[in-house]
C-alpha cells in the first residue's frame, strides 16, 4: 500500500511576496515521510515533512503554478491537482 495523491492543496493569503500553502494529509495507513512541492515558474522543488509550506522572497504580483506529492521510503507518489497562487 502506498500513500495516495495529495488533495485539498490551497494558497493561504499572506504578506506580498510570501507563499503559504496547506493541504490535507493523505491517509491509507502508510505514513508520508515528506512532501515534494514543485514551483513551476522557478523550476524548483522543495521538501517538507509538514502539511504546509512557507517561502518568502517572491516577486510581488507573480502567479505561481504549484503541485505537491507524497514521498514514503522509495515510493514517490503522483502530483496532486495543480493550484495557481498569486504572491
Amino acid at each position: 500500500m502506498v500513500p495516495p495523491d495529495v488533495n485539498g492543496l490551497e494558497c493561504i493569503p499572506s504578506e506580498p511576496g510570501d507563499l503559504i500553502l496547506k493541504w490535507e494529509e493523505p491517509w491509507t495507513g502508510i505514513p508520508v515521510e515528506k512532501y515534494s512541492i514543485w514551483i513551476q515558474i522557478l523550476r524548483e522543488e522543495h521538501f517538507t515533512t509538514k502539511t504546509y509550506f512557507h517561502k518568502k522572497g517572491f516577486q510581488i504580483g507573480n502567479q505561481l503554478d504549484i503541485w505537491v506529492r507524497p514521498i514514503s521510503g522509495t515510493y514517490v507518489g503522483g502530483w496532486g491537482k495543480r493550484v495557481l497562487c498569486n504572491v
